[in-house]
């Protein structure tokens, strides 16, 4: 009966024990899972504060890009039509779609300022380039441009951003002036 009291002493005192570090598991459990659902939530207002901001900038940026005066594109740095804002898209005549499906190439003249591909070429090695050229419209009319390239990263690869400014009035305004000057030189050659 001794021995039977003991071990039920001995029992109670270790059912005593195993449930007090139950209880005292169970709090600190609860206690983790509190601190972690707390973190979760702060990680969770973080990122819906990242995601508000990406939104406000990505709406910034598409603003400047669709309503720069000049046509912006970007390219891959062989060439390739990755993205064009609608000012280049209504100055070649083509949807953003159709555009994608085109190289500078395709787009671009050779003049006597040089080759696109020594244009290209430049931008890959000195990392920009600016220069004139002509951009041939879906009607095949020849526009005269001023290209300022430059070397960027776009998706996670280089690529090439360009900026291209119609100068039709400016080529129109130097053969006015030169028209007129060869007509001045005429007069005080008369004279």
């Amino acid at each position: 009966l001794m021995v039977v009291m003991l071990f039920a002493l001995i029992f109670e005192k270790n059912r005593e024990t195993t449930h007090q570090a139950l209880l005292t598991a169970k709090d600190n459990l609860e206690d983790k899972v509190t601190e972690r659902t707390q973190e979760l939530m702060r990680e969770i207002h973080n990122r819906k504060e990242k995601t508000k901001e990406l939104q406000i900038s990505e709406s910034r940026y598409r603003a400047l890009y669709d309503n720069s005066g000049d046509g912006i594109s970007i390219t891959s740095l062989d060439g390739q039509y990755r993205s064009a804002n609608q000012q280049f898209c209504d100055r070649t005549g083509y949807s953003e779609k159709e555009v994608l499906n085109f190289r500078v190439f395709d787009i671009y003249q050779d003049n006597s300022m040089g080759s696109i591909q020594a244009q290209l070429a430049l931008i890959r090695t000195a990392g920009s380039a600016q220069f004139e050229t002509e951009l041939v419209n879906r009607s095949g009319e020849h526009i005269p441009v001023e290209v300022r390239a430059k070397r960027i990263e776009f998706e996670n690869e280089e690529a090439i951003l360009c900026s291209c400014r119609d100068i039709s009035e400016r080529k129109k305004e130097e053969i006015d002036r030169k028209a007129l000057q060869k007509k001045l030189f005429r007069a005080e050659k008369m004279e």
